[in-house]
């Protein structure tokens, strides 16, 4: 809660904007944080974030180290020199981007789960002797980590494509079979939407010191190539 609170002060003197609980709005940018869910030591992203129109979320540290409270199933992207990345916790499952260079973060889809679903996604999909995922020991990494057998991008007609929908949708198909019995399923968005849902991730505000750093995440953009 401190911490927010800092982070708050410190927007609010350098974009001179307009303070609110859950967000910073200004005339051309809001900006959203994650919520830590103290029952599980997991951030949480709040309620309809994609449908905010917020512009960057604020992640935070994750604090759950050694918990390995939460799975992520991960493939590696050429095209932006990063990784795709579905977590999957006890609350919500989530699609994000990640990076060990400079290169920004996006966050494309989150959802809630129950802990009966968890549990079967646990149980049906991740622990099934049937999947082909593939369990990477690093213990620096809040997560239980695996890797699967994805769809690798080329380079074609002098760009990258990108696979991400199409391996989105398959641990997606996947999780929905692992849930079955209990009459539900996740939806899947269309691939279009996938794309205009994409909001800048940073870890803490420090990372950006001047409004023009803000104003250049709005030309990042993703192009799909069937």
């Amino acid at each position: 809660m401190f911490m927010k609170i800092q982070l708050i002060l410190i927007l609010f003197f350098l974009l001179s904007g307009k303070v609110y609980s859950q967000s910073i709005l200004t005339d051309s940018l809001k900006i959203g944080f994650c919520n830590l869910d103290s029952t599980i030591g997991i951030q949480i992203f709040p309620e309809n974030i994609l449908s905010e129109n917020y512009k960057i979320i604020v992640t935070g540290n994750e604090s759950f180290a050694n918990k390995k409270t939460a799975i992520e199933l991960f493939w590696h992207s050429s095209l932006i020199d990063g990784i795709y990345c579905v977590i999957i916790s006890p609350k919500q499952i989530y699609l994000r981007s990640e990076h060990n260079n400079p290169n920004p973060d996006f966050l494309y889809w989150v959802t809630d789960i129950n802990k009966e679903q968890f549990d079967l996604i646990i149980k049906n999909f991740i622990n099934s002797p049937t999947s082909n995922l593939l369990e990477l020991k690093n213990e620096n990494s809040p997560f239980q980590t695996y890797t699967f057998d994805y769809e690798i991008e080329n380079y074609v007609n002098d760009k990258w494509e990108n696979h991400l929908y199409k391996n989105f949708k398959t641990i997606i198909t996947s999780i929905n079979s692992a849930i079955l019995s209990t009459g539900q399923e996740i939806n899947i968005p269309k691939k279009e939407k996938l794309e205009r849902n994409s909001i800048r991730l940073v870890v803490n505000i420090e990372e950006y010191t001047t409004l023009s750093d803000i104003k250049e995440l709005e030309s990042d953009t993703i192009t799909f190539i069937e």
